[in-house]
């Protein structure tokens, strides 16, 4: 659970730090070039040490976040099984209505095992609140069970199998 708090604060800390500079599309893309994607709704699977990549796109049409362990948050949390080492961010400008700023992470393969990223986005047409998120309450069990069959028709899944 430690390594899985000290991913997340590192995440936010990168996203941050590289929140406040606009890189050119070109630098993005080439970076975007150099590891495979996750294949969402597929077995990614990869050996110790080799490096993957994953996009977050956000845009002010919509919501988005991960589910862990069936709450939703807005860091990437996982079993530890991957760790960030390098990040690229692409934020578009604030007057553009409907543009999506990018944020890609790439990850190296650290301890084997298996574990699914669910990545979750939610049109702001649908009015769809998310307690942990913007007020900090937490679900009763059944609000939470309701809450997640919910989200389903917005999820991807990701599996990530480390050999």
């Amino acid at each position: 659970m430690f390594e899985s708090k000290l991913f997340a604060a590192t995440f936010l800390l990168l996203f941050a730090t590289m929140g406040c500079k606009q890189k050119n599309n070109s630098s993005h893309n080439d970076f975007l070039n150099k590891y495979p994607h996750l294949r969402s709704d597929s077995i990614n699977t990869f050996s110790i040490g080799d490096a993957f990549q994953f996009t977050i796109t956000e845009n002010s049409c919509c919501q988005t976040f991960f589910l862990y362990a069936e709450k939703p948050t807005k860091e990437l949390l996982h079993e530890g099984l991957f760790t960030l080492v390098d990040s690229s961010t692409n934020i578009i400008d604030s007057d553009c209505a409907g543009c999506s700023s990018y944020f890609t992470g790439i990850y190296e393969c650290t301890s084997p095992g298996q574990d699914t990223i669910i990545h979750v986005v939610i049109p702001n047409s649908k009015n769809f609140e998310i307690p942990h998120i913007d007020s900090g309450l937490q679900l009763e069990t059944k609000q939470l069970q309701t809450f997640t069959e919910e989200i389903k028709k917005y999820s991807r899944k990701y599996i990530v199998r480390i050999n």
